[in-house]
């Protein structure tokens, strides 16, 4: 499998909600950083980080964050799922200064 290239989104969803909190929680750990944040592109779990070619640095800690993960239903009359809530899960994310390219 070939790494994804920096700057690609982790994903195609996102929640304005779960972005807030890694903002607020990098700007904690990073503060002269924190401008150059952008969550779900430079800011990733560390299977993502791994996906792009990326390792943590010996002795960085993850950022800990609670976000918010949808609750689907399958409504069966329809054929669709529809959200019916969501959840917290704890996740750990590391930011850009915390990891590098791997040789």
């Amino acid at each position: 499998m070939s790494p994804v290239e920096l700057g690609v989104r982790h994903t195609n969803s996102s929640s304005v909600i779960n972005a807030s909190m890694v903002l607020a929680a990098v700007r904690d750990r990073f503060p002269s950083w924190a401008d150059q944040c952008k969550p779900y592109v430079n800011v990733l779990t560390l299977k993502a980080w791994n996906q792009r070619g990326y390792r943590v640095k010996i002795g960085e800690k993850g950022i800990r964050i609670v976000t918010m993960l949808p609750v689907w239903k399958e409504d069966q009359a329809k054929g669709e799922k529809i959200q019916i809530g969501s959840r917290p899960q704890t996740t750990y994310v590391f930011a850009l200064p915390q990891v590098e390219k791997q040789n």
